[in-house]
């Protein structure tokens, strides 16, 4: 679950003040402002848990680890989503089916707040040209007693180690004494149908940048830009990049790719095809790769892209990464191998990330966790 800031309070203001155990049972606790919010798990027995980096981790049952962390941002599990303001990040891990039968969280809100959930879009909205991302579908938004968003709790993604990806839309039910519960229906029947080969089941692990820059720049067309450095935490294989911006209108086309790096891009390691830009407010969007590419943590890339006709909005900081360009007339489906020579660059950090499977790795379930941000 993640909770937003409202502009009348001070940014990045929550912290988590406490993980801990509380009546035997993991508990977790936010405050900013005088406000508090606690978190708890009822089900499970707690058999053990032990210090993480940033939290703790604890053992609900025989096949299920618990881990809570303090997070900046919930952007490398759900892109798009707005949380820069710090919180509680919440992950569970299975290496095969759960003792408990549902999963599910109690939770505590101030006075007043009030739950909205988010179906589906209807026809009439899509008509309308509304977008509701993956991770927003079947999530809630969160409400305080004078109407005002303090928050929104995305729904659940799961990922098998067979790459089999599931999200799990959220559901809320008052207990007569734990209080309010979030539950996702189906989690635990769909693990049970499960193979061997599935488990345990992971969260994409992504690199590059997963922040929304707060600056914004046109690319014009037949511009082929790059990048970098990046390097992935560990082994996989590349299958998507994602970018934050908007098109300049319809039918604006764009391919974009992955170089390997040499003192700047060089030698092509993947690409997609041509793939049409969401003519849309400024928005994350995915650009597959043609087929999944081997990648390593000990090398480092560049992201790599150019587009047709043009293409507004590529959103950056100043700092960090360099970008850059030159004149390449766009070849929809391929980029130039190699990079070749650019004309010139900038220090600047593009918000765009590649998403990849880790080779041989534990597989952990994303659940609603807790953060907040402006």
């Amino acid at each position: 679950m993640a909770f937003c800031t409202q502009q009348r309070w001070a940014a990045k203001s929550w912290r988590t003040s406490a993980i801990d155990r509380f009546d035997s049972a993991p508990w977790a606790r936010l405050e900013a402002w005088g406000v508090r919010i606690e978190k708890r798990f009822p089900d499970g027995s707690l058999s053990h848990n032990r210090p993480l980096d940033n939290g703790r981790e604890f053992a609900l049952d025989t096949h299920t680890l618990l881990q809570w962390e303090h997070a900046d941002d919930l952007q490398k599990t759900y892109p798009g989503f707005p949380s820069e303001g710090g919180g509680l990040k919440e992950t569970l891990i299975f290496d095969g089916v759960p003792e408990f039968d549902l999963y599910r969280s109690q939770l505590q809100l101030p006075a007043g707040c009030q739950l909205h959930y988010q179906p589906a879009l209807t026809p009439e909205e899509i008509a309308e040209g509304c977008v509701r991302p993956e991770w927003c579908v079947g999530s809630f938004a969160v409400y305080d007693a004078i109407g005002c968003k303090i928050g929104h709790l995305p729904a659940a993604r799961a990922e098998t180690a067979d790459g089999e990806v599931r999200w799990f839309r959220l559901a809320q039910e008052k207990h007569h004494t734990l209080g309010l519960l979030i539950v996702v229906p189906g989690l635990v029947e769909w693990l049970k149908t499960l193979p061997k080969s599935a488990f345990p089941v992971k969260v994409d692990p992504t690199f590059g940048c997963t922040s929304i820059g707060g600056s914004s720049a046109n690319l014009a067309d037949d511009t082929l830009v790059a990048n970098g450095a990046y390097s992935p935490a560990a082994d996989g294989n590349l299958t998507k990049l994602t970018f934050y911006g908007t098109a300049n209108g319809p039918n604006r086309y764009t391919t974009a790719g992955l170089h390997l790096d040499s003192s700047g891009p060089a030698g092509l390691v993947c690409d997609s095809a041509s793939t049409l830009l969401p003519n849309a407010s400024a928005q994350w969007f995915d650009v597959s790769m043609d087929a999944p590419a081997a990648i390593s943590s000990g090398s480092s890339y560049h992201f790599s892209w150019y587009c047709d006709p043009d293409y507004q909005g590529t959103y950056y900081d100043t700092g960090a990464k360099t970008l850059r360009y030159r004149s390449q007339t766009y070849s929809g489906g391929s980029l130039p191998d190699p990079w070749g020579t650019p004309a010139n660059s900038y220090t600047r950090t593009y918000s765009v990330y590649g998403t990849y499977t880790e080779a041989s790795t534990p597989s952990t379930i994303a659940l609603p966790a807790m953060a907040i941000s402006l």
